[in-house]
């Protein structure tokens, strides 16, 4: 079963302005869920900065 992740990257402030960018991450995504989902559209409505879509396991550890 594919499993969702998100990565939060470090802060970016450009003046007053702060941003917190962050990565989804879709692991262990098998046989037509490579293909067939929509993870464009899921960058798009979520704000993520990208979206990294395996069917391998990764493992991040972060504080």
């Amino acid at each position: 079963m594919a499993r969702i992740k998100v990565l939060e990257l470090p802060l970016q402030i450009v003046g007053e302005f702060t941003k917190t960018p962050f990565v989804i991450i879709v692991d262990q995504v098998t046989g037509e869920g490579l293909l067939n989902a929509n993870y464009e559209r899921l960058k798009q409505d979520t704000g993520a900065d990208s979206v990294l879509v395996t069917d391998d396991t990764l493992n991040i550890d972060h504080d």
